[in-house]
Formats: C-alpha cells, sequence, structure tokens
C-alpha cells in the first residue's frame, strides 16, 4: 500500500454530511492520499474539472441533496472515463448494489465506514485508476505512433535477417501499390531490380553482421504495375531489440529528384562542352581569317599559272570548309549572331519542302502536318531552316531501308510542372516543332550524347558530328529547348519548342551592295592579334585607304587625342587587352560623336550583346572574313556615315 499511496493520488470525497467528510479526509491524508471534499454533486463536479491531477478515486454518498450518487457517478466517468466510483451508502441493500454496479461502480461501503475496509477499497480502486491510466496511455501513443507513420511519404520496412517483410507502413500504397500486409511474409528482393539486387543483399549481410545505421543507399524496385522507381533508403539494425525485432528499412522515393539531378548535370556538361567550343572556334577563326584573306593576295600577287590557280582555290575551299565547321561550333556554343524576325514556322517549313524532298531517297517519304493556324516564331530564318534541315537529315540516316519522315507543326502552352521535369524550358505558349521517323532509333547511352560536338554514330568520314549540336545551339538561343524521344527499332521523334512570337510577320532587311570597294578615308584599325592586323593593313592599304593599326586600344586613344591621326572609320575587335572594343568606341566618340565603327570578332554574340547594348548587324563583321567581304562592309560603313 505504501508503494501504491507514494505518489498521493487524489481522492473525492462527496458528502453532505460534513463530519463524515472531514473524517474521510483525515484518514486518506493520514495515509498518503490527496483528498478533497464536497457537500454535494456540483460541487464535486467543479472539484472534479478543476482538478490539477487527475482524480484516481471517488467516494460519493448514494443520497445527496441536490442529485442521486448513481447520476453523479455517470457524470464523473464523462469528465474522466479511468476514475474509479465508490458508492457510499447507509443501506446495503442488494438493488443499491446492482445499481452502482450498473453504472460502472465496482465497489461500495456501507455507512459508518470501516478504516480498515475505507483503505482497503479505495487501494483496490487506487490499482485499477493507475492500471487503466497506463493503458490509455499506451494506447493513445500508439494511436499518435500510427497515425505519425501514416502521414509520413516515407516507406517503412521491418525485415528479418535474410530480408523477409515482417512489417510494411501504409506509405507502401501510394509508393509502390502494394497494400502494407501485401508485403508482410515475402522476401524484399522479390521487388529489388535484378542489377541491384547482389548489391543490396550484401548490404542487408553487412548490416546484419556490423549493427548500427548505414550510409544511405539508392537503388530501383518494382511498382505493382511493373514500372521501376528509384528509392534511397537507410538500414539501421534493431535485431536485438525484441520490440523491433528486425532491421528497420526507411526508403523514400527519389525518382524524379534523380531525374532533375541528371538534367542539370547534363545542361551544366553542354553549356561546358559549348563553351569550350566557343572559345576553339574564336581562336581558330582569327587563323581563318589570315588564311582566306592571304589567298586573295596571293591572287593578286602570284602569276596565274593554272597550278598555281588550283592550289589557291584548294586552299580556300579548305578554309571555307573550317569557317562552316567553326559556324556550327559558335551555334552549339551559342555565341554566334543571329538576326531573328517574327516568321511563320509553316511558311519556312513550306518553303524547304522542295529541298527536303531532293535530299531524300526514293524509298523515304516526307509527310507534313502542319498546324491549321499561325505559328509566329521569333528567330533568324537562315538559322531556322539549318535546324530544320538537320534534323531532316538526321531522319534520313537513321533509316538505311527507307521509311517516313513526319513533320508536324502546333501550339502548345508549357505549365510550371514541365518546367520542373525540363529545366532548360520555359513556362508560357510555344510553337512546337516535331520531326518523326520510322528508323533504327537509339539507345538511352547514345540519346544522353546526342548534342555533344564531334559525337556521330555514323562511319568514319561520314559526318562532323556538328548536326545536332549546331540544332541544340541554335535553338537555345532563340529561347527554345529541344528534346528527343528514341527506343531501339522504333524510330526517333525531336521535339522543338520555340517560344510563340507576338506581333507583325517582319521580312528581314537587305542592304545594297556598294558600287566601289576603293576608298582614301582615314581608317583606324585595333586588333590585338598580329597577322590579323597586318592582313587589314595591307588590304585596305592597296584599295588606296590610309591606315594606322594598334595592338593596345590606349595607344589609339593617344593618338587621336594627341591630334595626330583624325579617323573616319574605327575598326576594333570586340575583346582587346585592358578595354573592350565598346569602350574604346565610346572614348574616341567624346571628340567625334558621328565616328562610324565596324566591330570584328569571333565572338558573334559577344558583340551583339556586349554590355547589353544591342548591335546593328550592318556594324559588326563575323570572322574568319574574305578581303572581299572586308572591303564591302569598310565601304558600307562609310557611306552610311556620310550619307
Amino acid at each position: 500500500m505504501t508503494s501504491q499511496t507514494a505518489e498521493r493520488l487524489p481522492v473525492l470525497v462527496v458528502d453532505d454530511d460534513d463530519a463524515l467528510v472531514r473524517t474521510l479526509e483525515d484518514i486518506l491524508d493520514h495515509h498518503g492520499y490527496d483528498p478533497v471534499g464536497a457537500r454535494n454533486g456540483r460541487e464535486g463536479l467543479s472539484a472534479m474539472s478543476a482538478a490539477t491531477k487527475p482524480v484516481g478515486v471517488a467516494l460519493v454518498d448514494l443520497r445527496l441533496p441536490d442529485m442521486d450518487g448513481i447520476e453523479l457517478a455517470d457524470q464523473l466517468h464523462r469528465l474522466s472515463r479511468q476514475t474509479q466510483v465508490i458508492i457510499l451508502t447507509g443501506n446495503a441493500s442488494l438493488e443499491s448494489a446492482v445499481e452502482a454496479l450498473r453504472h460502472g461502480s465496482r465497489d461500495y461501503l456501507v455507512k459508518p465506514v470501516d478504516p480498515t475496509q475505507l483503505l482497503r477499497t479505495v487501494g483496490s480502486a487506487g490499482d485499477r485508476f493507475r492500471r487503466l491510466a497506463t493503458e490509455d496511455s499506451l494506447r493513445q501513443a500508439n494511436e499518435r505512433h500510427r497515425l505519425l507513420i501514416e502521414s509520413l511519404s516515407e516507406l517503412i520496412l521491418v525485415l528479418d535477417a535474410v530480408g523477409r517483410i515482417r512489417y510494411a507502413s501504409p506509405a507502401s500504397g501510394p509508393m509502390l501499390g502494394y497494400g502494407p500486409d501485401d508485403w508482410v511474409g515475402h522476401s524484399v528482393f522479390d521487388a529489388v531490380h535484378p542489377d541491384d539486387r547482389d548489391r543490396m543483399r550484401r548490404r542487408l549481410e553487412n548490416r546484419v553482421l556490423v549493427g548500427g545505421t548505414s550510409d544511405p543507399v539508392t537503388f530501383r524496385i518494382r511498382r505493382t504495375d511493373g514500372v521501376f522507381r528509384t528509392v534511397e533508403a537507410v538500414n539501421t539494425n534493431r535485431l536485438s531489440q525484441p520490440e523491433v525485432a528486425g532491421i528497420v528499412v526507411t526508403m523514400r522515393d527519389v525518382t524524379e529528384t534523380r531525374a532533375l539531378e541528371t538534367q542539370l548535370a547534363d545542361a551544366r556538361r553542354m553549356d561546358s562542352i559549348g563553351r569550350l567550343a566557343g572559345g576553339v572556334a574564336h581562336d581558330f577563326n582569327n587563323l581563318l581569317t589570315v588564311m582566306l584573306s592571304s589567298v586573295t593576295l596571293l591572287d593578286q600577287d602570284v602569276p596565274p599559272t593554272p597550278q598555281i590557280a588550283e592550289e589557291l582555290r584548294d586552299v580556300r575551299h579548305a578554309a571555307e570548309s573550317a569557317a562552316r565547321l567553326t559556324r556550327q561550333l559558335l551555334a552549339f556554343g551559342r555565341r554566334q549572331m543571329l538576326e531573328p524576325v517574327v516568321l511563320d514556322l509553316n511558311d519556312l517549313i513550306r518553303a524547304s519542302e522542295e529541298l527536303f524532298t531532293r535530299v531524300l531517297r526514293e524509298d523515304m517519304e516526307l509527310q507534313l502536318h502542319l498546324h491549321g493556324g499561325d505559328t509566329p516564331v521569333l528567330a533568324d530564318p537562315v538559322q531556322l531552316d539549318q535546324v530544320l534541315m538537320n534534323l531532316v537529315l538526321n531522319a534520313r540516316d537513321a533509316m538505311p531501308r527507307g521509311g517516313r519522315i513526319v513533320i508536324e507543326t502546333g501550339i502548345v502552352a508549357l505549365d510550371d510542372d514541365y518546367v520542373r521535369e525540363h529545366p532548360a524550358a520555359r513556362a508560357g505558349a510555344h510553337v512546337l516543332l516535331s520531326v518523326t521517323d520510322t528508323g533504327v532509333g537509339m539507345e538511352e547511352a547514345t540519346r544522353l550524347r546526342l548534342f555533344e560536338p564531334f559525337f556521330t554514330t555514323k562511319e568514319e568520314g561520314s559526318g562532323t558530328g556538328l548536326g545536332l549540336a549546331t540544332v541544340h545551339g541554335i535553338v537555345n538561343q532563340s529561347g527554345g529547348n529541344i528534346l528527343v524521344y528514341s527506343e531501339p527499332g522504333l524510330g526517333t521523334t525531336f521535339k522543338v519548342y520555340l517560344p510563340r512570337a507576338a506581333g507583325a510577320l517582319v521580312a528581314p532587311t537587305v542592304l545594297a551592295e556598294p558600287e566601289s570597294v576603293t576608298g582614301t578615308e582615314r581608317v583606324l584599325v585595333v586588333e590585338d592579334n598580329e597577322a590579323v592586323r597586318r592582313l587589314i593593313r595591307v588590304m585596305l592599304g592597296r584599295a588606296g585607304y590610309e591606315v594606322r593599326d594598334f595592338e593596345e586600344p590606349r595607344e589609339a586613344i593617344r593618338l587621336v587625342v594627341e591630334g595626330a591621326f583624325r579617323p573616319q572609320l574605327l575598326i576594333s575587335d570586340v575583346v582587346l587587352p585592358g578595354m573592350s572594343g565598346r569602350a574604346l568606341a565610346d572614348a574616341l566618340r567624346v571628340g567625334q560623336p558621328a565616328l562610324p565603327i565596324l566591330f570584328i570578332s569571333g565572338f558573334a554574340r559577344g558583340a551583339v550583346e556586349f554590355h547589353g547594348t544591342p548591335l546593328a548587324p550592318e556594324h559588326f563583321l563575323a570572322k574568319p572574313f574574305t578581303a572581299e567581304e572586308l572591303m564591302v562592309r569598310v565601304r558600307r560603313s562609310l557611306d552610311s556615315a556620310s550619307g
């Protein structure tokens, strides 16, 4: 009794006999209880409600001034199901005992109350109260744990030492389609992907041996519909704990997360390759400028024997072929200059249909399924035409035994969910270009590398591996994105999404050629590549111009500021040592606001968007260029300034 009453269990005494209440309170207090007295039912209910600790036992007189004890017992049980009610009665009739038992009272005491009987009865009632309170606490804890587990999106499994499932949380349904009871008794490895199964068995065996908690591990597991999902799991050894006696596996679905991480890694890799390709193309363009211009000078200086003329043509053709490769590298790296206009994609496809047909073999069929309305996009028509041709040629090469190519267009709306799955895309209305072939298709490994420069599945000598890399660069620079769907033997579909343009369709401006490319004006040339700078000086000098050239832009500024040379045209590279071409032009225009500028660069995109200032095409000449192209652009710049 002492150990049971040491907690001073609260006991409510309700009786209209003040003397009896005080007597019972004294006895209970003396024996370690915490008694609270009340003289009627209402006081008893108030005391019960105001108690800071749960009332374990209530001694209730059967006859009270405001209600009978049975009614009060019912109301006390509504306040606390665990409280044990003992009826006090002066009449130990059988009817009173039965009525008390029927209303949940396990005991009753007959007045006058014997102290020994009182303590024995209150002690038994207190034990029942504590047991019920403990059971309720356990029940509430179990219910709380159940609700917590059911609310978790993670799947929790308990496995035995060989991988048989002893428990599966309700998340097994939403995640994998299995009901919790469907899995119990089965081996978890039955659902693990065959390629991951041995690895996961070894991890379980290791966890059984060494105990503790594992590092997160990723593997694939099959849903009931046969689709494999990628999950990340952590295993904890609880075999030695009787309450669990198993390996606890906490598992979460990371399929979408891993897909996004892969897309982000691919995008970063492609961007790095693009930067490298653009840098190589920039340096190569300087070399090609020297080659092409030198061929022109040799044409003028060397006696035109047939053999020499043929050799010079071969050099020119080789340099021009190399120039086309650099343009493709710049396109892949999104660094080529675009001249976008609002055009109708359907019109562009129809205009090229005959050309597409000519490049196909007789065993191939071309079908056009074009959108019925307008398909306006803001794009460079020449570059977009190259996208179409490259996709058609790729489809042709994928059908060695013939087949069908389908070009489709449409209007689609890309929502936020699509953008989350494809980070390169932007939400909003888009024009869709789809090119589908019935060819050999490709495996996943090939598809992942498809847009890399110089990657090709063709035989050696059959292609440069830049066609689809160029497509990728042009589409991205035009604000769109491109996806490819393919399976071996089932053909391939390329889907290009370009933002739908607003505004009227605009035709590109065509500039008239000058009547003469010679002149006597003063031209200032600033170029850090010595060979390119020398060739420009020689070519312009032969055409009659007065030329001063510098490697350092500050030397050029000093010459002009000191009045030693007043240029009528500035030819400047975009990227210069210590100063940009734009900054050089701004410095010279302080004294000559109308000074015409012709920028040259292997980084055409950098020239167009340098410091966020748009540059009209007529003020820019992309490397590599020929002597003829340089002469025309110089003459045009001077004439437009004087006109």
